[in-house]
């Protein structure tokens, strides 16, 4: 079986040489926070400095249940702490303190931490602490565990509650190039591609299922529709301008017939006047004439 040799550090291990760092070891697993409140110092350089040498990458989150700290304030303190996770990185909980119901607080912690990033966090405790509880239920949440065990070796692999173990703690003695001093020393059981499996993925892209004959049917019928829609809304707005406009033909003749019944009337009325005028200007006429007859009278023979 393949593995892979990292280191996990902190505050302790100083200024590093992340390049160099990078070519002597396959993976740093670095400390971030502790209970509630605290940032390693060293932690924002660290990750910036392994980042930008592309160094796959971890970080972990120190317990302190003993300070009466909840798991999931811890949780999110260390969530907000690590920020955006890069693909690839992984996540850790430390437990070494002693606490009655660790058991429970390490998983809702771990649960809370999934929650926030989608990321299932390893469980790093050492074998002594396997042994003292049970730890079934954060094995059947599906977390990893990362053990400590001192023994120098890369292969060894204790009985624990995990049916497997993702990475051991082998050593705190290790030297390594780039960093002074001591660091720890870790192997994990897998290569790099598994290792980073481990940490966050990036979302996955939406995958569009094929369209169904009958949908697409269905649009073209729509399309068609509206096209029909559009051509019976043309038509009905000539149809409703035509109306106006014999509307406006039947006002106009309605009120030429107007005036032409009120010129009818006038015209009779004109007519009887004529009339009347002649009358009268007749009988005056005949009324002269009498009266020189009897003042004239016309000898006959």
């Amino acid at each position: 079986m393949s593995y892979l040799k990292g280191i996990d550090i902190s505050k302790w291990q100083g200024n590093i040489d992340f390049a160099k760092v990078k070519e002597a070891t396959g993976f740093t697993i670095m400390k971030a926070t502790e209970g509630y409140g605290y940032i390693d110092p060293k932690f924002k350089s660290n990750q910036a400095g392994f980042r930008n040498a592309k160094m796959p990458l971890g970080y972990y989150h120190f317990a302190r249940p003993d300070l009466g700290n909840t798991a999931t304030k811890e949780a999110d303190w260390f969530v907000k702490t690590v920020g955006t996770l890069e693909v690839g990185e992984v996540l850790a909980l430390d437990y070494e303190v002693n606490y009655g119901n660790c058991v429970n607080w390490c998983k809702a912690f771990l649960d809370r931490v999934q929650a926030k990033t989608g990321v299932k966090p390893l469980l790093y405790i050492n074998l002594a602490t396997n042994n003292k509880y049970n730890w079934s239920n954060v094995v059947k949440g599906n977390y990893g565990l990362w053990l400590a065990i001192w023994d120098g070796s890369l292969s060894k692999k204790p009985a624990t509650d995990w049916p497997f173990i993702a990475i051991k703690q082998y050593g705190a003695s290790t030297k390594i190039n780039g960093i002074s001093g001591n660091v720890d020393g870790d192997v994990f059981f897998g290569g790099i591609k598994t290792f980073k499996k481990y940490g966050y993925q990036a979302p996955a892209a939406p995958v569009t299922p094929p369209e169904a004959p009958e949908v697409t049917k269905l649009k073209k019928d729509i399309v068609s529709l509206k096209k029909e829609i559009g051509t019976l809304k043309e038509a009905l707005d000539e149809a409703n301008v035509k109306a106006m406009s014999d509307e406006i033909t039947i006002s106009e003749l309605k009120t030429d017939l107007a005036k032409a019944n009120e010129y009818k009337k006038y015209q009779s009325l004109y007519q009887q006047a004529v009339t009347a005028l002649n009358a009268y200007k007749k009988g005056r006429f005949m009324w002269i004439v009498e009266f020189l007859e009897k003042t004239f009278p016309v000898k006959k023979g």
